[in-house]
């Protein structure tokens, strides 16, 4: 079997005997906003209490779609917080994206942009700087351009 440590991210795999017992960890799910990067914690606030968690940055994947008051679900086991879950889409702006080349529109060429976290995506070549685009946060795919 595969597993995750839910406490340390660390991964691994096992092979248990059928007359072993496992336990399973109850774990919890909270939707709050992300606030910010505070050297290796993030900050995400609960909108209704205003309350504070941090989660460690190594717990989390896809740290370049976290933009300021995005709302996640944190995951909770015995009430600290121990990861994040992403919106399923997010909305970010570009900020650096090549000139368009003038080719080939047939077989929908993409390039490559840089977006406002630092993040890299390939999206469509009429996509210029400035404009704000919809990700996919799962599969990194372009959806939009948002208008």
């Amino acid at each position: 079997i595969k597993f995750k440590n839910i406490q340390t991210g660390s991964a691994g795999e096992y092979t248990y005997k059928t007359s072993e017992q496992v336990e399973i960890a109850e774990v919890s799910k909270k939707e709050m906003q992300y606030l910010y990067r505070d050297g290796n914690e993030l900050v995400f606030m609960d909108p209704k209490s205003y309350d504070q968690a941090s989660v460690p940055v190594a717990l989390v994947e896809k740290l370049g779609y976290l933009i300021p008051n995005l709302k996640c679900w944190v995951v909770w086991y015995k009430e600290k917080a121990i990861g994040v879950v992403l919106p399923s889409h997010v909305t970010m702006k570009v900020i650096e994206s090549p000139n368009e080349v003038a080719g080939n529109r047939i077989n929908a060429p993409k390039k490559t942009v840089k977006l406002e976290t630092g993040v890299e995506a390939q999206v469509p070549l009429f996509i210029k700087v400035g404009e704000s685009i919809t990700l996919d946060t799962e599969t990194d795919a372009y959806l939009s351009r948002v208008q």
